[in-house]
């Protein structure tokens, strides 16, 4: 006598976060921070976020503020890793004594809790001031005592839209000389995901790039044609500054062991 084998059971998506720590996103309303909440949410993990005011709907939000540290005592009880997506170019205290802030929460409310932090691939050789920064966030989590992984990513998808397309346009429209690899939030967003539920933490920063390497120039181009308008008229920079120098030498760009995926350019801005 033959059996038929019964179908293993369809458990609601709910069920498969039961008995997992859940994952704190600090920046959760921030473009990366809300692609890394929606990532967490999508898998059943279940996810906190810290906001400043407005609540995300169907998320377990604390109220509070990364640089002065208030709502952390809150948030981070019992969490099982933390991805600290809080930054802000304009304001390095943000990121500075914001992560400090951190650090010492975590120490005293989740010190065996695993902190992803999201940098920027060429922080440490680029003069810009936001470069710097980063480079120091960096310092601060690999001189922790608890768990601590670095990930770093070349710039995202709506940052290069916006460097070609807005204020800055007719400079950039005409520059060969400076290269980006641009990448998809989304898909950093999974990897920052996949790095928080190891069990031990990263021996050295992994670097994150989109597939395709352009020039600003061409970016500027190929942004016009996609979005069926007239190439915004450009006009050539005669010199470069530090920063820009050092753009135009690459350091922005991954080495050879980063790790390259998620939608092309032309993709994303297809699907907005």
């Amino acid at each position: 006598m033959t059996t038929t084998p019964t179908a293993a059971p369809i458990l609601p998506p709910d069920v498969l976060g039961v008995g997992r720590a859940p994952v704190l996103v600090t920046g959760a309303s921030g473009v990366l921070g809300r692609a890394v909440v929606e990532e967490l949410r999508a898998s059943s993990i279940p996810v906190r976020a810290l906001v400043h005011r407005t609540p995300i709907t169907d998320v377990t939000c604390a109220v509070g503020d990364i640089l002065t540290g208030a709502g952390l005592d809150e948030a981070l009880p019992g969490v099982g890793a933390v991805i600290h997506c809080a930054t802000d170019p304009s304001n390095a205290r943000v990121d500075r004594d914001g992560t400090r802030n951190l650090l010492r929460s975590l120490d005293a409310w989740a010190a065996g809790a695993h902190l992803v932090l999201p940098s920027i691939v060429g922080c440490w050789n680029n003069p810009l001031a936001y470069y710097r920064t980063k480079a120091d966030t960096e310092n601060l989590a690999e001189s922790w005592s608890g768990r601590a992984s670095i990930v770093r990513a070349t710039q995202f998808h709506t940052l290069a839209h916006e460097v070609v397309s807005g204020a800055a346009a007719r400079l950039t429209g005409a520059e060969s000389r400076v290269r980006v690899s641009p990448v998809d939030p989304e898909w950093v967003a999974r990897k920052l995901v996949d790095v928080a539920l190891i069990r031990t933490s990263l021996a050295t920063p992994l670097e994150l790039a989109g597939p395709e390497t352009f020039s600003l120039g061409e970016l500027s181009t190929l942004t016009a044609h996609l979005e069926s308008r007239r190439p915004v008229r450009s006009v050539r920079v005669p010199t470069l500054g530090g920063v820009l120098r050092s753009f135009a030498r690459g350091t922005n760009l991954p080495g050879e062991q980063a790790q390259r995926g998620g939608r092309t350019y032309a993709q994303w801005l297809a699907a907005r």
